[in-house]
């Protein structure tokens, strides 16, 4: 689970370096791959502490490959699952706005008309 948040740290510090790049605004073009790269980390991470929690995983051993247990879930590992899922869904959120050939402007419009 840390190796997936160390990763969307380092995808956000990314997008955070491109926007100081571009005095503080980011062309959407650019900060589209680091988002998709984040989303698929985020969605990665939340796969594998679901399928631990739920199944257990296989892992390497010096006899064979071995079928771990079902571990519990902590508490910890809840905040930041609903984390992750918030960050998706903003992310998508996101790229919605963010369609090719739409400004913000008309974005937010057609977003609003029923």
């Amino acid at each position: 689970m840390l190796w997936g948040i160390a990763l969307l740290m380092a995808t956000g510090f990314f997008i955070l370096m491109l926007s100081f790049m571009n005095n503080g605004s980011i062309p959407r073009a650019q900060a589209r791959p680091f988002v998709l790269a984040g989303q698929a980390i985020g969605g990665i991470t939340a796969l594998i502490y679901l399928l631990t929690r739920t199944t257990g995983l296989p892992a390497p051993s010096p006899i064979g490959w071995l079928i771990s247990g079902r571990e519990p879930i902590d508490v910890i590992g809840a905040l930041v699952l609903v984390v992750l899922f918030a960050h998706s869904f903003l992310a998508l959120n996101w790229q919605q706005k963010a369609s090719p050939g739409q400004t913000n402007s008309t974005a937010q419009t057609t977003r609003l008309m029923p």
